[in-house]
């Protein structure tokens, strides 16, 4: 494969992540919510470089007892610096993110919401409703200016957001080359370009 860089974006209600790996290979926790006030959680997490040959499972560890769903979606992504892959990173319990970018950066969100979530300054890629709350939803924007702030309708929301530091050019080009999303048993996977 080609990705620089696989991140791991989870939504879901009540849970809280403790790590993930491919194969022998660790991801980094970015972002890690605990439960807060509307139990909308979400996390992220990446993985620089890595080694994909042949068949290989993404596994998922969870910290506490988690008998709730969560979405997991995994993106892939190349054109991306992989000595100092991230420019900045944030989580909240609301709404609305404003991450320092600069022009060809790629951000990369993921909102867990009690109702259908839209997004002002985004484009979505994948959602899906989850235990527990109204929607799941991943979605990325290029960034054009030194910050972006990006919002999503539901005010009870988990949101999470990345910005990955593209390589010489930017990231004008620069979409998931594939994704796929994980829900309890459920696998799907498809090219999103």
């Amino acid at each position: 494969s080609d990705a620089e860089v696989i991140v791991l974006s989870l939504a879901g209600f009540d849970y809280n992540v403790s790590g993930a790996t491919l194969g022998s290979q660790s991801f980094t926790i970015v972002n890690e919510s605990t439960a807060g006030g509307s139990n909308d959680d979400v996390a992220q997490l990446v993985l620089f470089s890595p080694a994909i040959n042949g068949s290989q499972n993404i596994s998922v560890a969870f910290s506490s007892a988690h008998g709730s769903e969560s979405r997991v979606y995994a993106s892939y992504w190349k054109g991306v610096n992989t000595a100092d892959g991230l420019r900045d990173s944030d989580i909240i319990d609301g709404n609305s993110l404003t991450l320092t970018a600069v022009s060809g950066d790629v951000v990369v969100l993921v909102a867990s919401a009690d109702s259908s979530t839209s997004w002002t300054n985004a484009t979505e890629l994948s959602s899906g409703a989850a235990y527990g709350v109204g929607d799941t939803s991943l979605a990325y924007l290029t960034a054009d200016g030194t910050s972006e702030t990006v919002s999503c309708t539901d005010s009870s929301t988990g949101l999470s957001g990345i910005v990955l530091r593209m390589a010489s050019g930017g990231g004008a080009s620069a979409v998931p080359i594939f994704g796929s999303e994980i829900s309890s048993k459920v696998l799907f996977g498809g090219i999103v370009r």
